[in-house]
């Protein structure tokens, strides 16, 4: 298969800041099955790495780990997403300290593209097409409030510096910012 042909051509709908996020139905780590809707009425932290391959996002993914709690005191529902399969997902979460029921795996091409990220195609024991990270902070609606995207695996938000976000913007009541 060409690029072309395992990424779909394009970046996709680009998604913004106020738009109800996609349907989203992944297989979990843990071997149930998870739903982005499952998150109604909860704000939920959604964090798409490029797969267990990548140094940079286990790294990434610990971090969060060591601030679960923070996250937990506030109500957010942490949530990480990715085209590994469930072995490589469940793995992650073991070594992250974090449970398995977190992690969606299996993120395919034409997911990927309905959420707008970057995608790139892989090989050489990464997957097929994988995600860019990005990060999406989901309303209690599923309405996208925050929407942090990278082309490459440097630059994601730090969870402290998604917190002290959250926090500033929650204190004050700012609206949904990056619409216009």
């Amino acid at each position: 298969m060409t690029e072309t042909e395992v990424l779909g051509g394009g970046r996709g709908h680009q998604l913004l800041p106020g738009d109800r996020c996609p349907d989203l139905s992944l297989k979990r780590a843990d071997g149930a099955t998870w739903s982005v809707r499952d998150y109604q009425h909860r704000t939920a932290v959604v964090v798409m790495y490029r797969g267990y391959f990548c140094s940079v996002c286990r790294d990434h993914i610990a971090s969060y780990a060591a601030h679960r709690a923070s996250f937990a005191e506030r109500s957010l529902d942490l949530i990480f997403v990715s085209a590994d399969g469930p072995d490589l997902a469940s793995r992650l979460a073991k070594e992250a300290g974090m449970p398995a029921d977190l992690f969606g795996c299996e993120f395919n091409a034409l997911q990927m593209r309905e959420w707008g990220v970057f995608r790139s195609a892989g090989g050489d024991g990464r997957p097929a097409c994988y995600a860019e990270p990005a990060t999406f902070v989901l309303d209690l609606n599923n309405i996208v409030f925050w929407i942090a995207q990278q082309s490459l695996p440097w630059g994601s938000p730090r969870p402290k510096d998604l917190l002290t976000g959250w926090d500033f913007m929650s204190e004050r009541g700012r609206p949904i910012r990056g619409s216009a």
